[in-house]
């Protein structure tokens, strides 16, 4: 082999004739060339060889982020493995949902980040304690450590793109929430990264006055909750929440075991109000469910009742990372990682359900091929 055979050597060649550009899905022919784990060419048709060629019907996309997990299955009470239940069901990146609190950072790179090989980030949790008691991460106001917080996350910058407060009944039952936000908003502007937020039910505590606090960019998540946490009433969305989004506020589906209401969904659609982004909250209580709680199905869920194909591929692919500050605006360029996802869509209509149990029927997003640092995993 000569020098200018091996420079057109790769290691995987992919060949599609659909492809999504983050915010566009393209009907025409496109080819990717990979080596050593890096895009290094794409175009129409590459003058590659190859050691492996994928050729495929389907739709490639970007890498796909889940911008709501707990992958922390070592010290977390929700974690979940992410290579098993995110990366092999079409999921490359994963953001943990506090997971981790300021005392538990170090192990979690340690024994989460650095070994997997989905790639995945911390939204830190503002309790320093993170998920790792059996008890709400926010028991007392002293489980709070700004000091603790901001030296762990600027210790762990290139893992940590955001910080994470759940003022629910469920995560901060006695304190006052609104402290708890606030303690959050503090950190969060000391280290200019956005907060990741689980909302108290408005009996509790307005919604008005919870959104008040939060700064552009910053994100809800939980957004399609049922009563009594829900962004609608029987008139639309609540004007709270399009104000809110008018000031840059970012919403996020959040689905997990309980916070994902068809209705509401479909209703806060229907006005003309579509998430920002798409994410599974997966956690351990997931495990083993049938169908699998996976991005891919939550997706079609929305999708479903009336979310844009295009606008459901973008919510799960470019707009977290744009929300997280990571964005790559080289979506097929020369020289970014090769993590990529070809999906198809089911030709069949299929039974979805919500979390009290109403069903919509819909095609299935499904994951046919992934590529994780330029090997395909599956």
């Amino acid at each position: 082999m000569n020098i200018m055979e091996s420079q057109m050597a790769c290691d995987l060649l992919l060949q599609v004739h659909q492809w999504f550009d983050g915010f566009q899905l393209h009907n025409s022919p496109l080819q990717l060339a990979i080596k050593d784990g890096i895009l290094v060419d794409s175009g129409v048709e590459l003058n590659w060889t190859a050691d492996r060629i994928v050729k495929s019907d389907g739709i490639l996309l970007p890498a796909v982020t889940d911008l709501h997990t707990h992958p922390d299955h070592y010290a977390s009470r929700f974690g979940s493995d992410p290579d098993r239940h995110s990366l092999l069901t079409g999921v490359n990146q994963v953001i943990s949902q506090g997971d981790a609190g300021a005392l538990g950072v170090q192990e979690f790179v340690d024994r989460v980040i650095i070994p997997s090989q989905t790639d995945v980030k911390l939204a830190i949790n503002i309790s320093k304690y993170g998920e790792s008691r059996s008890i709400p991460s926010i028991s007392a106001i002293d489980d709070i450590d700004i000091d603790l917080c901001v030296a762990a996350s600027q210790k762990f910058a290139n893992y940590i793109v955001a910080v994470s407060v759940n003022v629910s009944r469920n995560s901060c039952p006695h304190e006052d929430p609104e402290k708890v936000l606030k303690l959050a908003v503090r950190t969060a502007e000391e280290l200019g990264l956005p907060i990741l937020y689980g909302m108290r039910r408005n009996v509790d505590w307005s919604i008005g006055e919870q959104l008040d606090l939060l700064r552009s960019g910053d994100i809800v998540t939980y957004c399609f909750r049922p009563a009594p946490h829900a962004m609608v009433d029987t008139i639309g969305v609540l004007r709270e929440i399009c104000d809110a989004r008018h000031r840059g506020i970012v919403f996020d589906v959040g689905h997990g075991c309980q916070s994902f209401n068809f209705d509401v969904a479909e209703f806060a659609i229907k006005s003309g109000f579509m998430p920002d982004t798409i994410s599974t909250d997966l956690q351990s209580g997931h495990n083993g469910m049938q169908p699998p709680h996976t991005l891919a199905l939550v997706a079609s869920k929305m999708m479903a009742i009336g979310m844009p194909l295009n606008l459901v591929l973008r919510s799960i692919t470019t707009r977290p990372v744009e929300v997280l500050g990571i964005s790559n605006d080289k979506v097929f360029g020369y020289g970014i990682p090769a993590n990529f996802q070809i999906v198809s869509l089911s030709g069949d209509n299929h039974v979805l359900t919500d979390c009290l149990g109403s069903q919509r029927i819909g095609k299935l997003i499904i994951s046919e091929v992934v590529i994780q640092q330029g090997e395909q995993i599956r």
